[in-house]
């Protein structure tokens, strides 16, 4: 079965490397255009050279997903970088010490 996201707008936290990642390149390599971010500057390059390798459309942005404020920046960017979403996939977590 071919999935196609054709046409569809996803944004992805947490895709500078890892399951972020791979999701950002499968949901490229089925059509969609994506908004992916990363708490560090050398993943989040890494990642859009990746991107570009494959085509389609995307945008990145640093973003710390522990700051709500971050957040809504990149949310609102990403909606100003490729129209309204229709997919959002939160891969990105914060967490402490035990």
């Amino acid at each position: 079965m071919e999935l196609s996201l054709k046409g569809k707008k996803a944004l992805i936290t947490g895709a500078g490397a890892g399951i972020g990642l791979a999701c950002a390149e499968a949901f490229v390599t089925a059509g969609a255009d994506v908004a992916i971010c990363d708490v560090e500057q050398a993943r989040l390059d890494d990642a859009l050279a990746s991107l570009t390798a494959i085509g389609g459309t995307h945008y990145g942005q640093l973003c710390d997903v522990a700051s709500a404020d971050a957040v809504a920046d990149f949310f609102a960017n990403s909606v100003k970088a490729l129209g309204a979403l229709d997919i959002v996939l939160n891969n990105a977590g914060v967490g402490s010490p035990l």
